[in-house]
């Protein structure tokens, strides 16, 4: 399943996905929200510029430590499978359509 289609069935929301792509940080999420998404699209993009202080954002946001662990690996494994699949170029949708 593609990403975007799981992100889709995962939250019920079936403008998710289009809302995502027009606009990062959909002004519909809550604060809590737009800060997982904000860590997300950070560690994502520049992971190098990480900090404690991106960790202490979410957890003023209310996330647990473990939340956050949980949160980081799923941003991990995702980037891990995107890799992996430009590495060796393909596309996932097309690979999923056979």
């Amino acid at each position: 399943m593609h990403h975007g289609e799981a992100l889709r069935q995962l939250s019920r929301m079936d403008n998710i996905v289009e809302e995502l792509k027009k606009n990062e940080v959909p002004d519909f999420l809550s604060d809590r929200e737009k800060s997982i998404v904000q860590y997300v699209l950070k560690i994502t993009k520049t992971p190098s510029r990480m900090t404690k202080d991106d960790v202490d954002e979410l957890k003023n946001a209310g996330l647990s430590e473990a939340a956050v662990l949980n949160l980081v690996l799923v941003a991990g494994y995702f980037a891990f499978v995107n890799r992996l699949a430009d590495g060796l170029g393909i596309s996932l949708e097309d690979y999923r359509k056979r």
